[in-house]
């Protein structure tokens, strides 16, 4: 009896890339530089920032290059609440919902900023949860955050964004909302670098216009769990309006320790480059 034995069928792999084209092999890392190094090979170094009167040490002894205050080309009328600190962060979301509300039915535009996604999400949802409309830009919807921060600045709008969302749009009032306020800016979470917190702080009351901003932390929060021992966490926990100056402290040695980083960084470079100046490359 003949006996017929079928091979099995081997398939042959599909191209992956969409394009039908070959794919190159892997590629290997030949020189490498640090963003400070790479700034400093222009001739000319420049730039401009509304916070860069505290870090006027850090430009110089990076990059060589000294800072100079322009004044204000009309006063700023921002006016900027003292920091409300609380033991957790379901009291301190509680009463950021609060505040939302009372600024609502005043009709003044709020511009709500967070840390994270996660963060905006939640926030946005308590707050629809009390009968309000607020939209959201978080680095998710990017093709429409541009025109969403256009509008933050309308009667009665609420926003809610991530501290980088829609940056490099400026938010205009109109004449009803200078009327009554202007635009107010609330600050969920005190970031590591103050820097940070200020430049959120701007989105309000510019060129002149009135607005305001009210700040947030818990005991909670990211920059001060890890900046924080929990021994002194539990004892400012007690000290009332003086635990602000936690934050303050947290904030002040996160600055720190990313400033001793970069010096680390700009040490490294100045080692290879002395390091490997024999070899002709």
């Amino acid at each position: 009896m003949n006996m017929v034995v079928h091979e099995p069928t081997i398939k042959k792999p599909t191209n992956p890339i969409k394009e039908g084209l070959e794919m190159s092999g892997l590629k290997e890392t030949e020189a490498r530089m640090s963003f400070q190094r790479f700034f400093r090979l222009y001739r000319n170094f420049s730039g401009m920032t509304g916070t860069g009167k505290e870090a006027s040490a850090e430009f110089w002894t990076i990059y060589g290059a000294a800072v100079v205050c322009i004044p204000n080309h009309r006063k700023s009328k921002r006016k900027v609440s003292h920091l409300k600190t609380f033991a957790c962060k379901d009291a301190k979301r509680r009463a950021i919902v609060k505040e939302v509300i009372r600024m609502h039915e005043k009709g003044r535009p709020i511009l709500i900023g967070t840390k994270d996604i996660d963060e905006s999400e939640y926030l946005a949802s308590a707050i629809e949860s009390k009968g309000l409309h607020c939209r959201i830009i978080n680095a998710v919807r990017c093709e429409e955050e541009a025109a969403i921060v256009a509008e933050a600045g309308k009667f009665g709008a609420i926003t809610v964004a991530t501290n980088m969302a829609g940056r490099g749009t400026d938010i205009k009032i109109p004449d009803k909302v200078k009327k009554i306020g202007g635009l107010h800016v609330i600050a969920t979470e005190c970031n590591p670098s103050s820097r940070i917190d200020r430049q959120l702080f701007g989105r309000s009351a510019r060129q002149g216009d009135p607005g305001s901003v009210s700040h947030y932390a818990s005991f909670e929060d990211d920059v001060l769990r890890r900046n924080l021992p929990n021994a002194l966490a539990v004892a400012f926990r007690h000290l009332g309006p003086f635990s602000a100056l936690s934050v303050r402290w947290a904030q002040h040695r996160a600055g720190r320790k990313a400033y001793q980083s970069r010096l680390s960084v700009q040490r490294t470079d100045t080692w290879l480059e002395d390091s490997l100046g024999f070899s002709g490359n």
